[in-house]
This record gives C-alpha cells, structure tokens and sequence, in this order.
C-alpha cells in the first residue's frame, strides 16, 4: 500500500473543498448557468457577426498578416511578392472563443497551412499578433469587445 505525498494529500483536499463550495454556491443561489451560457454566446455572435467582410492586418518584421473575418487568412512578405492563403474560414474550433481556418496552401512536403485565431477582450476590433508554434500552423490573437461582454445578473434566492 502506497499512501500519497504530503503535498499530494494537501492538493486533494484543496480540490475537494473547491467541489464542495461550487456545489453548494449551485445549490444555495440557484445559478440558472444555461441561461447566462445562451445570453453570452448570443451577444458574442451579435458582435462578431458586426466584423464579418472586414479584413485586419498586423506586421512583423518580415510579413503582413491578414485576417478577413469568416472569410480566409493570409500572409505577404513585406518586401515584395505574392500573398500565401494561410486558411479559409471553417469553424468556431472552441465555441465563440476560437476561430478555425483550415485548407490553405500546401507546405513543401508538408501538410496544407492552417490558422487558428484565438479572441481575446480589447477595446477594439484587432490583430494583434501572430506567430507559427507548429510547421504550416499559424496562431493570431484578436482583440475583440465581443470577448468582454458582461454577463447578466444572475437571479437567486437568499437563504
């Protein structure tokens, strides 16, 4: 019989009493989470779908990168030549908080280029950055109001 570290034992029951809170603020407040899940996707889709035909560039050293929204995604060089297709617009990877572009040029004994554009809360509609942390796999992160929408009030009776 092998018995848990100190350490081990003292995160499980960190994690215990996180579940027994969680559980108890649910049962006491009566959170209605669905509710507030629709109402935030609803608004998310509202403001994303108000930068849909809409094209945001950003620049490094040696590329523009493109992102046209629910459209495709690209990268130039920015001293001359043509633009790579670095995807086409495919789907929400993570629900409203991921966007997938899949189907770009073919790599060099690679597979076709694809981007991923992770949305994040900012004041206003923008690309931000980009960066490659796989072969032919691209990452852009946007900042977007639409990341930032506030909640509802959550109704609940007192004990």
């Amino acid at each position: 019989l092998q018995l848990p570290s100190a350490a081990n034992s003292a995160r499980l029951l960190d994690i215990k009493t996180e579940i027994r809170l969680s559980a108890a603020l649910y049962k006491y407040r009566r959170y209605d989470y669905t509710e507030i899940l629709y109402y935030y996707l609803e608004t998310l889709v509202k403001m994303m779908s108000s930068i849909a035909n809409q094209c945001f560039e950003y620049s490094d050293l040696e590329y523009t990168y493109k992102l046209c929204a629910f459209d495709y995604c690209e990268q130039k060089p920015k001293h001359g030549g043509s633009g790579t297709r670095l995807g086409s617009w495919e789907k929400w990877s993570e629900p409203h908080i991921q966007m997938s572009y899949e189907k770009g040029v073919q790599c060099w004994n690679g597979p076709p280029r694809s981007t991923k554009v992770d949305l994040r809360c900012g004041a206003e509609n923008r690309l931000i950055h980009s960066s490659e942390p796989n072969r032919c796999e691209y990452l852009f992160l946007f900042e977007t109001p639409a990341a930032c929408q506030p909640l509802p009030a959550v109704q609940h009776d007192e004990l």
